[in-house]
């Protein structure tokens, strides 16, 4: 099934095709922009992840401070059992420098909140050892965009 039988606003010429293949990023946000102001049904928006189906999260990044092995592992075990309890799911890795990744719900078509942030953020700075928090906006986890 082609794009333009959903979309009429942007038929997929060969200057269209062009362009998605030169400027993805671009492209893909203003496909998406015109699909979800077109009359979309529910099936190809929950297939899609868009609309009430999107799935929200967020960015975060800190440090850890010289810990032992012992010390680190309990830090990581903690925090997938945080995680775990709060039904979100977290994706990264990094060194003690630079540690972080991101964070989404568990729930397949669940989405975090700014409560789920600051919670995270609290118990992150609750940790001894831990340091330069940060926090990114919420964001589209499958499309990479901000939340509006």
């Amino acid at each position: 099934m082609r794009l333009n039988e959903h979309c009429k606003a942007l038929p997929l010429t060969k200057i269209n095709m062009l362009r998605v293949a030169t400027q993805p990023l671009k492209a893909l946000l203003e496909i998406e922009k015109i699909m979800t102001h077109s009359k979309m049904n529910r099936r190809l928006r929950k297939k899609l992840y868009l609309g009430e189906f999107a799935i929200i999260g967020f960015e975060f990044s800190c440090s850890i401070d010289e810990m032992d092995e012992t010390k680190v592992n309990n830090f990581f075990s903690e925090l997938l059992s945080f995680l775990e309890s709060n039904n979100m799911l977290f994706d990264g890795g990094g060194t003690k420098d630079n540690f972080g990744g991101y964070i989404t719900s568990k729930l397949r078509y669940g989405s975090l909140t700014e409560a789920d942030s600051e919670t995270l953020k609290t118990w992150l700075s609750s940790n001894a050892g831990v340091k330069d928090i940060h926090l990114a906006d919420l964001s589209d986890a499958i499309y990479g965009y901000n939340e509006a």
